[in-house]
C-alpha cells in the first residue's frame, strides 16, 4: 500500500496580548529601586513588541523588548505604560500599568544665575519633585536681616505662591515674587525643600541690569586697552625692523 505524506496545516493568527505583569499600579522609591514590566503575547507570525510610556507631555516608545527594565527609577520615569504587539495580520495593546515614584526632593531647574531689570517686578520659579510633597522655605538673606517665607505667605516686597503642579507626577513649581526690583535685590535667594526622605537646597543669585551693564562696560574697556597695547607693540616692532633694513641698505660696501 502506498502512503502519501501531506504537509501539516499551517495557520496565521493576529497578535494578541495575553498578560502583563505587574498590573494596575506600582510605587517605587526614587533612585533606590528597579522595576520590570513583562508582556506575554500569542501570534503567528511572531509579533513585534513595543512598550509605550504616557505622560502629560506626550507618549513615546521606550523599548521593543518583551521585558522593560528600569533601573533605579527617577521621577522622570513616572507615567502609564502599556505593551503593544503587532504582526502582519493585526495588533493589540494591554491595559496600562501606572508607575509612581516617591522619595526625597530633587530640583529640576537650572536657574542659578538670574538677570533682572531694576525698577520692574520679577519672579523666580523653581521646578522640583518629591513625594510626599516637600515643605518649601524661601530664605532671603542680607547683611542687615534674614527672612524666611513658606508657601502661601508674604512680607514687604516678597511673596511666595502656593506650589502648583508641573507636567510630571509628584513634581511642582515654587514661585517667589519680588516687587519693584532695586539695588537691595542683588543677593542670593535660597529655596530649601524637605520631606521625610531627605532635603534639597537650591541657590539662585540675582544680578541687576545696571550692575551687569557696568561689568560689561568695564570688561569692554579692558579689552580695548589690551588691543591698543598689542597694536602699539606690533607697530614698534615693525618700525624697528624697517630701520634695521634701511641701515643695511645705506651702509657702504667696504670692497668698493
Amino acid at each position: 500500500m502506498r502512503h502519501i505524506l501531506t504537509p501539516l496545516n499551517t495557520f496565521s493568527d493576529g497578535a494578541t496580548v495575553i498578560s502583563v505583569d505587574p498590573q494596575g499600579s506600582v510605587d517605587k522609591l526614587y533612585n533606590r529601586e528597579s522595576v520590570e514590566f513583562r508582556c506575554h503575547a500569542e501570534a503567528n507570525p511572531l509579533p513585534v513588541y513595543s512598550w509605550v510610556r504616557h505622560t502629560p507631555g506626550g507618549s513615546m516608545v521606550v523599548s521593543h523588548e518583551r521585558t522593560l527594565r528600569l533601573a533605579e527609577v527617577g521621577y522622570e520615569d513616572q507615567g502609564e505604560y502599556h505593551c503593544e504587539v503587532s504582526n502582519d495580520i493585526s495588533s493589540s495593546r494591554s491595559e496600562p500599568v501606572s508607575l509612581r515614584v516617591h522619595g526625597p526632593p530633587r530640583v529640576n531647574s537650572d536657574n542659578k544665575h538670574l538677570f533682572l531689570i531694576e525698577g520692574t517686578d520679577a519672579s523666580i520659579e523653581v521646578e522640583f519633585c518629591g513625594a510626599p510633597l516637600p515643605k518649601q522655605t524661601w530664605q532671603i538673606e542680607s547683611v542687615e536681616s534674614k527672612l524666611s517665607l513658606v508657601a502661601g505667605t508674604s512680607h514687604d516686597m516678597f511673596t511666595v505662591e502656593k506650589e502648583r503642579r508641573s507636567a510630571v507626577d509628584n513634581c511642582y513649581i515654587s514661585t517667589l515674587h519680588i516687587l519693584s526690583i532695586d539695588q537691595t535685590a542683588t543677593k542670593d535667594y535660597i529655596l530649601r525643600l524637605e520631606n521625610e526622605h531627605g532635603e534639597e537646597v537650591h541657590r539662585a543669585h540675582v544680578t541687576l541690569g545696571e550692575e551687569m551693564a557696568r561689568e560689561i562696560w568695564i570688561g569692554s574697556l579692558v579689552g580695548v586697552i589690551a588691543l591698543f597695547l598689542l597694536v602699539l607693540f606690533l607697530t614698534v616692532c615693525w618700525c624697528r625692523r624697517c630701520c634695521r633694513h634701511s641701515d643695511k641698505q645705506l651702509k657702504p660696501d667696504p670692497e668698493r
